[in-house]
C-alpha cells in the first residue's frame, strides 16, 4: 500500500469569533493536539495572530496551562487604524513531558482554546515497504502525527522508539511516514517539487504542519530496488542520494541527522549488486558528516524483504541510542554506532593473515545453526571473500581483539587478491535464501556493516587509546563454558559486578549480582536456545562482553 498522506484543508487559517459584538479574525492560533517543534533553547513558539475588527475591544491575552496548573499568560493592548487593531503573540512553551492548554481571551470572554498541545522533535521515516513497516505499535501519550491535516495522538512510531524516547529523554516526539513500498531512489528525488511528487507532499505537511524548522531526523529505509545494476547500485545511487540529503538540509534548515538503515542481504531478492548497493549506504557517513548508517545484519525476524515485529522492533533499539548522542544530549555514547571497516592489511609476507580494522570493538560470533535454514553449523569464517569470489570458504579461523578493534583472519593459503568483502552478496552460497548470519556484533550487541571489496592497504590507522575504564577484556574476564543442559559462566573481575545475559533484540534475558571466584550456573530450561551477548559490568568501569550460542 502507499503511505502517502495527502492533505486537504489542515485547519483553518483564518476563523472569525463574533461574541459581545467583538470579531476576532484569527491568522495563526493553536489546535488540539497540536506539535511544535523545539528550538535550540528546548522551546517552541506558539503564535497566536489576528485582527480585531470591532471597536472597544482593549487587549488580546493568552494564558498556559501547563499539565492543567496555570504556567504563564501574555496579552497585547491594541492599537485600532481604520477600523481594526492587528496583534501577534508568541509565547513559548518548554519541550518536556507536559501536556499544555492555551486559552486566548479578550477581556473574560474566551475566543479559543486548544487542549493536549506538545513541544519536541519531529521525524520523517522515508523509503520503500520496510519504512511503512517500521512502525510499530506504541500507545505512549508524547507521540502526535498529522493525518489528512488533522492532529493525532499517533498509535505507534519508528521500532517503538516513541516511548523509548520519552522514558529515557523525556522528549514527546511527532512522526510522518511517507514510505512508498517497491519505489526507486529517483522516485524521492525533489525534482521541481510539485505537489503530485513524494517529495512535495512530504515538503507540504511539514510547511501546514509549522515543522519544517522542527524536523529534527530522517529515517531513511531504501536500496532494494537500486540492487539490480552496477551503475545504479554505485555511482548513480551514490550522487542522487547525495543531492537528496543537501535538499533535505536547504528545505528542514535544522535537520541534524540522516539515518540510514543498510538493506538487509537477500532483501527481496533483488539484483546481483546487492554488495555494491550496500557499500554505497555504508560510506555515505564517512562523505556526508550528517549522516549514520546502521547495519541491519544480525536483525533477527526477517521474513525476506519485510521483518516481524521484533524485528523492527530491534532496529528501534539500535537506533534510539543515536538519537539520544545525536539529539537529547546523552552521554552513554560508547560503541552505539554499527562497527564500520577503516582499513585492512596482510600481517605477512606470505599473505596467509589478513588483519581488518574497525571504528569499534567487535566479537567474534561462536559457530551457532540458525533455525530458519537446515543448514547445519555455521561459521563466521566461511563468509569473507576476496575480490570476485562468491564461495567463501578461504579463511581457516578468525579471531576479534576488541581492545584493538580488529579482526584476525588466518587464510587457508595465501592470497594475492586486492579486495576483501564480509557476507555473501545476498544469499548462502549452497541454497536460495537470504543470508541471516552469522554476524559480527559490537560489544553492545549491534550488527557490523557489511562492506564489499574493500581495499587491502600496506597499514592500519593509528587510533587514539580507549579509557581504561571502557576497555572490554573480552576473552580473559569472561568464560563460559556447556555441559550437555548446564551452561557455567564465570567473570574475571575482582570487585563487585553485574552479570547480564541480552537478547538479539537488547530485551534482558536474566541478569545476575557477582563477586570476585562466583560461577552462574544456568539449566537449559531456564535459557531457551539462541543466540545471546553476555556482558559484565563492574563500578570502577571495567567491561567484559562475549556472544554465546546455547543449543
Amino acid at each position: 500500500m502507499k503511505r502517502i498522506f495527502i492533505l486537504y484543508g489542515f485547519f483553518s487559517v483564518l476563523a472569525a469569533i463574533s461574541g459581545f459584538s467583538q470579531t476576532v479574525n484569527f491568522s495563526a492560533k493553536p489546535v488540539d493536539l497540536q506539535f511544535y517543534g523545539r528550538d535550540a533553547q528546548d522551546s517552541g513558539v506558539i503564535t497566536i495572530a489576528g485582527t480585531v475588527t470591532s471597536a472597544g475591544v482593549a487587549s488580546i491575552s493568552a494564558t498556559i496551562y501547563k499539565s492543567n496548573v496555570e504556567y504563564k499568560t501574555v496579552s497585547q493592548n491594541l492599537t485600532y487604524s481604520g477600523g481594526s487593531a492587528p496583534f501577534n503573540l508568541t509565547p513559548k512553551i518548554h519541550a518536556e513531558l507536559a501536556s499544555y492548554k492555551i486559552e486566548i481571551k479578550s477581556g473574560s470572554t474566551v475566543l479559543a482554546t486548544a487542549d493536549s498541545v506538545l513541544c519536541g522533535d519531529a521525524f520523517l521515516i522515508d523509503g520503500q515497504s520496510n519504512a511503512v513497516f517500521l512502525d510499530q505499535p506504541d500507545t505512549c501519550r508524547w507521540i502526535r502525527n498529522l493525518y489528512y491535516g488533522t492532529w493525532q495522538h499517533r498509535g505507534s512510531s519508528p521500532g517503538g522508539i516513541g516511548r523509548k524516547i520519552a522514558d529515557k529523554y523525556h522528549i514527546p516526539t511527532f512522526y510522518h511516514n511517507i514510505g512508498v513500498p517497491g519505489s526507486w531512489l529517483s522516485m524521492f528525488t525533489k525534482g521541481d517539487s510539485n505537489v503530485a511528487s513524494i517529495y512535495g507532499i512530504c515538503l507540504g505537511t511539514f510547511r501546514q504542519a509549522g515543522l519544517v524548522n522542527g524536523l529534527k531526523g530522517i529515517l531513511w529505509l531504501q536500496g532494494e530496488a537500486n540492487g539490480t545494476d552496477s551503475l545504479g547500485a554505485s555511482i548513480v545511487y551514490d550522487t542522487t542520494f547525495t543531492k537528496l540529503c543537501n535538499d533535505w538540509k536547504f528545505d528542514y534548515p535544522n535537520l541534524k541527522k540522516v539515518y540510514i538503515f543498510q538493506t538487509h542481504p537477500g532483501s527481496g531478492n533483488s539484483g546481483a549488486y546487492q554488495g555494491l548497493l550496500r557499500n554505497t549506504q555504508r560510506k555515505f557517513q564517512t562523505k556526508i558528516p550528517f549522516v549514520t548508517t546502521i547495519s541491519t545484519t544480525g536483525i533477527i525476524a526477517h521474513e525476506n524483504p519485510h521483518y516481524g515485529a521484533a524485528g523492527y522492533n530491534q532496529m528501534g533499539d539500535w537506533l534510539y541510542p543515536l538519537i539520544g548522542r545525536d539529539l537529547c544530549g546523552a552521554t552513554d555514547t560508547f560503541d552505539i554506532n554499527s562497527p564500520n571497516i577503516i582499513a585492512a592489511k596482510f600481517d605477512n609476507d606470505a599473505h596467509t593473515s589478513l588483519t581488518l580494522q574497525f571504528d569499534v570493538p567487535v566479537l567474534w560470533p561462536p559457530d551457532s545453526t540458525f533455525s530458519t535454514y537446515n543448514l547445519g553449523l555455521l561459521s563466521m569464517k566461511d563468509y569473507f571473500y576476496f575480490g570476485d569470489d562468491k564461495t567463501g570458504k578461504v579463511v581457516a579461523s578468525g579471531s576479534a581483539d576488541t581492545a584493538h578493534h580488529t579482526v584476525t583472519l588466518i587464510l587457508k593459503q595465501s592470497a594475492t587478491d586486492t579486495t576483501i568483502s564480509y557476507t555473501p552478496n545476498a544469499e548462502y552460497p549452497t541454497i536460495g535464501s537470504p543470508y541471516e548470519g552469522p554476524c559480527l556484533f559490537s560489544p553492545r550487541g549491534v550488527g557490523a556493516l557489511t562492506f564489499y571489496k574493500f581495499p587491502i592497504g600496506q597499514s592500519l590507522i593509528t587510533t587514539s587509546a580507549r579509557p581504561p575504564a571502557q576497555n572490554f577484556a573480552v576473552n580473559n574476564a569472561l568464560a563460559y563454558k556447556i555441559n550437555k543442559d548446564v551452561l557455567s559462566i564465570t567473570v574475571g573481575f575482582t570487585t563487585p559486578y553485574r552479570l547480564e545475559i541480552v537478547k538479539p533484540n537488547g530485551a534482558m534475558a536474566m541478569q545476575f549480582s557477582g563477586m570476585s571466584g562466583m560461577t552462574f550456573q544456568i539449566n537449559k530450561n531456564r535459557l531457551p536456545a539462541g543466540l545471546y551477548l553476555l556482558r559484565a559490568a563492574d563500578a570502577a568501569g571495567h567491561k567484559a562482553a562475549k556472544l554465546l550460542t546455547w543449543y
